[in-house]
C-alpha cells in the first residue's frame, strides 16, 4: 500500500503547475490521508518511531503549510521512519538515533519505545551497561 501511495504522490507532483492546482492538490493529499486512515485500521498500520505518527504529521504540515511542504514532510518521514535505530538513555534523557543518522529528542520519540524493557534501549545510567550490551572501551 505504501508503494501505491508513493506512486500516487509522484503523480500528484507531476500535476503541479499553478497555485490553483497546488491548492487543489493540498485537498487531494488530505483526502488521500483520510482514505488511508479509514481503509487501514490503526492496529494494522506500521508502528512509527515518532511520537506524532507519520500520517498525522504529514496531515498537519499539509493543512498548515500547503501541498509542497506536505510532500516534503512525507518524503522526510518516509526516509527516516525506518527499521534500524538505537535508543540511548543518559542522565535520565532519551535520544533515538536512526540508521540514517537522524537524532530524535525524547519529546519526539513514541512513548511505547521509552520503556526499560525495550531491547533497543542502551541505558548509560545503568551500572551494568558495558556487560549488558557487550560494549568495550577502547583507549
Amino acid at each position: 500500500i505504501l508503494m501505491y501511495f508513493q506512486h500516487f504522490l509522484h503523480l500528484l507532483l507531476s500535476l503541479l503547475l499553478s497555485s490553483e492546482r497546488t491548492n487543489k492538490m493540498r485537498y487531494l493529499l488530505l483526502f488521500a490521508i483520510q482514505i488511508y486512515w479509514k481503509i487501514i485500521p490503526a492496529s494494522k498500520r506500521k508502528q512509527c518511531i515518532f511520537r506524532e505518527s507519520c500520517s498525522h504529521y504529514v496531515w498537519r504540515i499539509t493543512a498548515e503549510e500547503g501541498f509542497i511542504q506536505g510532500i516534503k514532510a512525507f518524503l522526510f518521514r518516509n526516509k527516516h521512519c525506518c527499521p534500524g535505530y538505537a535508543i540511548y538513555k543518559y542522565q535520565n534523557n532519551y535520544e533515538l538515533k536512526t540508521i540514517n543518522g537522524l537524532i530524535l529528542k525524547e519529546e519526539e520519540i513514541d512513548k511505547r519505545l521509552l520503556t526499560p524493557d525495550n531491547p533497543t534501549l542502551i541505558d548509560f545510567d545503568s551500572p551494568d551497561v558495558l556487560s549488558k550490551h557487550k560494549l568495550k572501551i577502547r583507549i
